[in-house]
């Protein structure tokens, strides 16, 4: 990798640094982590009855633990873009 003697995560070549691929891997499982807490919402819909575990339980659990790795995922992008 050619540099101008400083660790900015540029590569003058025009290659991805290994900076750059963990920013762009955190903001896709920022993405994915939003999708997983949409799912059981939207396009991998729970079963219809309100009294049942997977309404009650499961979807709530899902959509807890896709906005938890959403949230952790977009501080882990901010904090990897300004250290750029």
């Amino acid at each position: 990798m050619m540099t101008d003697g400083h660790d900015d995560g540029v590569d003058y070549k025009g290659g991805f640094t290994m900076k750059n691929i963990r920013i762009i891997l955190s903001g896709l499982t920022a993405v994915l982590g939003l999708l997983v807490g949409i799912a059981p919402y939207t396009f991998a819909k729970v079963c219809g009855m309100a009294n049942m575990h997977c309404h009650k339980v499961t979807a709530p659990t899902v959509l807890v633990f896709g906005i938890l790795i959403f949230v952790i995922s977009l501080i882990e992008t901010v904090l990897l873009w300004k250290k750029r």
